[in-house]
């Protein structure tokens, strides 16, 4: 059975730093006003059921050392309402210098809240999910007849000055529907819509992601983890998988043109942000049709569409990216993909690889697909990588044009570990496909593991397969922390079946990261 549709609320942003509508000319303007849309669909709203929230949270005190603890929907509902701002005050830093924690996955199916955290201030404190999952976050909304709105969905929808770490959106769906919009700026992502100088790390995204926007003039920023990054905020050991689509059907505006800027990551990346150790494995596919002679552009990349005064290090990109735009007034189309970001001015791009498969139409010249990065000005470009078997490969000399057969194999993997930025964590070699980044514990897939000392731990086809002395506690959980196995083994040989994919395995006490194919 189809599940049920959780809506989550369409709140506006508004960043000192900001969102801008960007002319054509290359000037910039504001959307101005903090408002909150209500959820849309009153047909979905009866049929669900809305969030009230807790009275208390499951325990804690909001300090570090007994951070609120967070098993529920009705404690996240709490946070919602306690993130509320209470003047009019467009800065208001609220829940500053509290802490939190999840202590429990948290499935939000046949379930919606009236707002996101921070949904009409900015989250300031520390969110830690604590390795658990929420699991089935859904949006399905819209609006209409919008102009110069600042409009962010997400699970936070503004943070300015916090921590979000160790979250995990499993199974999100995502689908938003903006109809006769002028002038307005978009923030979409399943995480955070919209972050200032903040922290976000050890976050992981797996879902879809659906917008179609329709209109003049509008800004429509994307990313599974964050839909817009700004001042100095650092995005550490992020992951997203999943699909992406983005449609702009785009109208005639006197001044401005129409602009969708799509990352696996993180929308847009502004302001000395920085985003290391990040693997984006989602499928993104943005398309933009109409008449304009203000001009339609596209910017889609595996890490970042677009980066200002932005460095991305350590980052790779294996998932299949696709542009495409049509005008009917005539050449006033821009379309840039990059398999690491689409455009970049004044940045840094370091150790980062890309193998994802790239497809661009509507594109001016010199501005083929490329990829690491298409468009890029005053940027220091590092040692990256590129796969040259794709379907483009990069134009520029800035590159190393490598086979899949050797970023597949242990010496890639010693390229990029001989070359890691100060920040960069250690990517582990995967037998028979592309590198991931190394966590403590890690081992190498289809080799024999030391767990205890009368412990051994093989994957094989199809599973694991454990050899012990004596009876043994073994878990296994995927990379996300969701739990796929609790079983008590015997003394002797036994193997587990689990489907392919990355596994955290705990075997009494031990713990190892495996991939099953």
């Amino acid at each position: 059975m189809k599940k049920l549709l959780l809506m989550a609320a369409l709140s506006t942003c508004v960043a000192t730093s900001g969102i801008a509508q960007v002319a054509s000319d290359g000037t910039f303007r504001m959307a101005q006003g903090i408002t909150s849309l209500a959820n849309q669909s009153t047909t979905l709203r009866a049929a669900m059921t809305v969030v009230e929230p807790a009275e208390e949270y499951a325990g804690g005190t909001g300090t570090e050392a007994a951070p609120y603890q967070i098993s529920t929907a009705e404690h996240l509902a709490k946070l919602i309402q306690d993130s509320e701002k209470a003047t009019n005050q467009e800065t208001a830093q609220v829940c500053e210098g509290i802490y939190y924690q999840q202590t429990a996955d948290i499935d939000l199916s046949g379930k919606y809240f009236n707002a996101g955290i921070g949904g009409s201030a900015y989250f300031a404190g520390v969110y830690d999910g604590n390795g658990y999952a929420i699991k089935n976050y859904t949006v399905s909304s819209g609006t209409a007849n919008r102009e110069g709105y600042n409009i962010s969905s997400a699970l936070f929808s503004n943070v300015w000055g916090a921590t979000i770490k160790n979250v995990t959106m499993e199974d999100y769906e995502i689908s938003l529907s903006f109809n006769n919009c002028s002038g307005c700026n978009f923030n979409i992502a399943a995480l955070a819509a919209s972050v200032n100088a903040s922290i976000v790390e050890n976050c992981h995204a797996s879902g879809t992601i659906m917008t179609n926007t329709q209109g003049s003039a509008n800004n429509v920023h994307v990313g599974a983890i964050i839909g817009s990054a700004f001042v100095g905020t650092t995005i550490n050991n992020c992951s997203a998988e999943g699909t992406m689509t983005h449609e702009q059907e785009y109208t005639q505006h006197d001044d401005y043109a129409s602009f969708t800027y799509a990352g696996g990551i993180v929308g847009h990346a502004y302001e000395g942000v920085t985003i290391v150790n990040c693997m984006n494995d989602a499928d993104i596919t943005s398309t933009g049709a109409g008449s304009s002679d203000k001009g339609v552009a596209l910017y889609t990349g595996g890490i970042v569409a677009e980066g200002l005064a932005a460095s991305i290090l350590n980052c790779s990109n294996e998932g299949a990216i696709d542009a495409t735009a049509t005008n009917a007034a005539g050449d006033y189309t821009w379309v840039r993909v990059g398999g690491i970001v689409a455009t970049m001015e004044e940045g840094t791009i370091d150790n980062c690889w890309n193998a994802g498969d790239m497809n661009a139409e509507g594109y001016r010249e010199r501005q083929d697909p490329a990829s690491i990065v298409c468009v890029r000005n005053n940027t220091t470009m590092g040692t990256n990588y590129i796969n040259n078997e794709i379907a483009f490969g990069s134009y520029t000399d800035k590159e190393t044009e490598l086979t899949t057969e050797y970023m597949q194999s242990e010496a890639f993997v010693a390229d990029l570990n001989g070359n890691l930025p100060e920040e960069g964590m250690e990517w582990n070699y995967q037998e028979g496909d592309y590198p991931t980044l190394r966590e403590a514990g890690s081992t190498v897939a289809n080799e024999a593991i030391a767990a205890p000392s009368t412990t051994t731990l093989r994957t094989v086809d199809g599973g694991i397969m454990i050899t012990t002395e004596e009876p043994a506690a073994v878990e296994a959980y995927t990379f996300y922390g969701v739990q796929k196995l609790s079983k008590s083994v015997p003394a002797g040989q036994t193997t587990l079946d689990l489907a392919p994919g990355l596994y955290i395995i705990k075997v009494n006490q031990d713990v190892h990261k495996v991939r099953v194919h």
